[in-house]
């Protein structure tokens, strides 16, 4: 994996986590806000699996897990499940 290709896992998935926290405000509909992750399991599965992807896959889980209350875990799981 070379690192341009690192830095746009990162990147996209820093992008995931704004589109969470941006969907959990007051107001807003909160059955989008997880959509953002799973695209974009399923946008970085379609160019193979990848260790560095599954790694931030585990954080922004774990980022989704203490932003929607969820038992620890669980998100990680179902994004690596999606993946």
């Amino acid at each position: 994996m070379t690192v341009a290709w690192r830095l746009w896992v990162v990147l996209l998935t820093v992008l995931a986590a704004a589109v969470t926290a941006y969907g959990m405000r007051v107001g807003m509909a909160e059955a989008w806000w997880p959509i953002a992750a799973l695209w974009l399991t399923t946008a970085l599965a379609s160019f193979g699996l990848s260790i560095w992807a599954s790694g931030c896959f585990i954080l922004l889980g774990l980022a989704m897990d203490y932003m929607g209350e969820a038992p620890i875990g669980s998100w990680p799981l179902a994004l690596l499940s999606a993946y």
